[in-house]
């Protein structure tokens, strides 16, 4: 008997934290479902996803939501907020459903109440609020997965991220952020957070692309293979409040930012960061910590230009096997550079001025050319992938570089590969190749390399 009883004690306290044994799938559809008939079955779906949360527990389940256009007049309640650790995901992708929030509320609103509890919200266009998704933590870890989906519109900010006291993890994948005011940002205060963005287009929104506010908090961001371009203020911007001590960690890697008006990066802070005057990173913090590896900064305006900071002070920060090209007002000055392009063009700490040459920077096509001077400049680094996810350490002039076969920037240059069916020695083949861009009087090189070493 004691030994029953102890069993179920234990039973007792560890099931309420436990992960559903079984996880469940649930159905909403705008067009053919029913909030009051409907049992959340694709056969029988609810019509709302207010309705749906208030009927799911959450953990590990998935809601799979249909096409349509979910607002208020539909019955939608905002801000919309998922049960903890529910996967919120769309069956035919952002264009064919979309959440329309109504101004003054935030359109989903994630607040994880159970320790790792993992929330995603998959495949949806998210618009029309004051912020697209507000991620708000009050005490406890949590993870926060926002993929593949279009964020727009919003009054405020795509997305925010806002913490205390404890921790929060979120991360970015593969999402379109656009006209919003601002489109990710984070703000902190007496807590710490860890963000991961990749394969993202922060783009067109109306002030910064990414902001990052801190008072006395501790915040690592990493910024992988995104696109960040054409916002109306800074591409992405850090700031410390003076007077607070904060730790923070930002680290761009195979990254674009370019054709901000305000600036490509910028850090500002109290006794903080390092000054390099006309330049765009903003960091307040003598803690803070920059790295901008393999990232291409072109063509940014206003006051900041490409690289930045508000203050002079101290600051841990590298930049290496980056460009910055094209940005005004332009600057010479290189800082802490390791086989980077910078200002004017520096590479690997040298005064020379050089054109990265871009295939076609006007149109925004910002891979490198064959004969351009980031090509195989650079030790193998540990970056795997470049900006298009393709491999990096490709030998793309076909000498021995003595282990420089990595490329300066976010573009790792390939030569053509031809699909397919390899060519058959003896026999015709056919390829069609087009100058960028395609005009009339264009003139186009082509230089094949055979197998027996001729061109």
């Amino acid at each position: 008997m004691k030994n029953r009883l102890f069993f179920l004690v234990v039973t007792l306290l560890v099931s309420p934290c436990a992960r559903s044994a079984t996880a469940d799938d649930y159905w909403v559809d705008a067009v053919s479902g029913d909030d009051a008939a409907g049992v959340g079955s694709e056969a029988s779906p609810w019509k709302t996803i207010t309705r749906a949360f208030a009927q799911i527990s959450g953990i590990g389940d998935t809601l799979h939501v249909e096409p349509g256009a979910y607002d208020s007049a539909l019955g939608e309640v905002f801000p919309l907020v998922p049960p903890s650790g529910l996967t919120v995901r769309s069956t035919e992708g952002p264009d064919n459903t979309r959440v329309i929030g109504v101004g003054e509320s935030r359109v989903f609103q994630v607040h994880n109440t159970i320790y790792f509890a993992e929330t995603r919200i998959e495949g949806l266009t998210i618009e029309g609020g004051s912020d697209g998704v507000g991620v708000h933590d009050e005490s406890g870890n949590y993870f926060v997965f926002l993929v593949n989906n279009t964020i727009t519109r919003n009054l405020r900010a795509g997305v925010y991220a806002g913490t205390r006291v404890d921790t929060e993890n979120g991360r970015l994948f593969g999402n379109t952020i656009t006209e919003n005011r601002i489109g990710f940002y984070q703000k902190g205060i007496d807590g710490s957070s860890g963000w991961g963005l990749q394969d993202n287009s922060i783009c067109k929104n109306l002030e910064d692309g990414v902001r990052i506010h801190l008072w006395q908090s501790g915040s690592t961001v990493g910024s992988n293979r995104d696109l960040i371009a054409h916002n109306g203020g800074i591409g992405f911007t850090q700031v410390v409040e003076p007077g607070f001590v904060t730790s923070i960690q930002t680290r761009f890697t195979n990254s674009t930012i370019t054709k901000n008006a305000g600036g490509g990066l910028f850090t500002s802070g109290d006794y903080a960061c390092f000054y390099i005057p006309y330049f765009g990173i903003r960091c307040y913090d003598p803690l803070a910590s920059i790295g901008v590896f393999q990232t291409t900064v072109e063509g940014n305006g206003g006051f900041g230009g490409a690289m930045r900071s508000g203050t002079s002070g101290l600051v841990f920060g590298h930049i290496g096997a980056s460009v910055a090209w094209g940005n005004t007002p332009l600057d010479n000055v290189n800082f802490r550079s390791s086989g980077s392009v910078i200002g004017t063009g520096i590479i690997d700490d040298s005064d020379v001025s050089v054109d990265p040459k871009f295939v076609n920077a006007a149109a925004g096509d910002l891979r490198i050319r064959f004969d351009s001077p980031c090509v195989d400049f650079r030790l193998s680094a540990p970056v795997i992938l470049d900006i298009e996810g393709e491999n990096r350490g490709f030998d793309g002039d076909g000498v021995d570089d003595s282990g420089r076969e990595d490329d300066i920037g976010s573009d790792e240059f390939h030569t053509l590969v031809f699909p397919g069916t390899a060519p058959v020695a003896g026999q015709p083949f056919w390829f069609e190749a087009q100058s960028p861009p395609a005009e009339n009087g264009n003139l186009v090189t082509i230089v094949l390399s055979l197998d027996d070493g001729s061109n």
